[in-house]
């Protein structure tokens, strides 16, 4: 339906408002499609065992998940995707909140790696616009990791307490917003730190 308005209408408010439910639906379009690939993955043994083996009581075991949240969401240049990847597990009963929450926090860290390839080549600020969101994401998982685990474990089951996909986005949107409240008044010692990581050249300086 939002394709044939945004083909046929003339009126370009009726086509932004088509374009954005063409979004939705070509998003909800592929989660459905992930889903049903996911499917044959119940049957995997070794899939089984890899979700067995993991202990959320093990530090070893998280840290393990965060790495993998993270080097997939390198590979796929995406953390919406690593996500909407999780959510479809989650959809298909294959992964629970407490195996997929390491992972999104991985995610965050992963997510970084975008932004660091396309400052190559690029100024100076623009290097430390991409290290302030890399020391961003990798304090707030440190901090999540060491103090907001649980409370963020506890919280997104509370609120949607028979849904592992809907917890999974509560815990991710959680973590965001949380982040960003903690760090935001420490906005200025980030931007610090990135200069001294990049620091400024003397024809910066005016």
């Amino acid at each position: 339906i939002a394709v044939a308005v945004w083909m046929f209408s003339k009126n370009k408010k009726a086509k932004n408002i088509a374009e954005i439910f063409i979004g939705f639906g070509v998003l909800f379009l592929g989660m459905e499609l992930m889903k049903n690939a996911m499917k044959p993955l119940r049957e995997l043994e070794a899939f089984q065992n890899m979700i067995l083996a993991f202990d959320p009581n093990s530090m070893k075991s998280y840290l393990a998940a965060i790495f993998i949240g993270f080097a997939f969401t390198a590979v796929v240049q995406s953390s919406s995707a690593t996500t909407g990847i999780l959510i479809a597990m989650a959809l298909e009963g294959l992964i629970n909140l407490e195996i997929a929450l390491p992972i999104i926090f991985g995610t965050n860290i992963g997510t970084c790696v975008t932004a660091l390839i396309s400052s190559i080549g690029a100024s100076r600020t623009a290097k430390r616009a991409a290290t302030i969101h890399m020391l961003f994401n990798i304090i707030g998982t440190i901090i999540f990791l060491l103090i907001f685990r649980n409370i963020a474990l506890h919280l997104a089951i509370a609120i949607s307490p028979d849904n592992v996909a809907r917890q999974l986005a509560n815990a991710h949107t959680f973590f965001n917003i949380v982040n960003t409240i903690i760090l935001l008044p420490f906005a200025d010692y980030l931007v610090k730190l990135a200069k001294k990581i990049i620091p400024i050249h003397e024809n910066e300086r005016e």
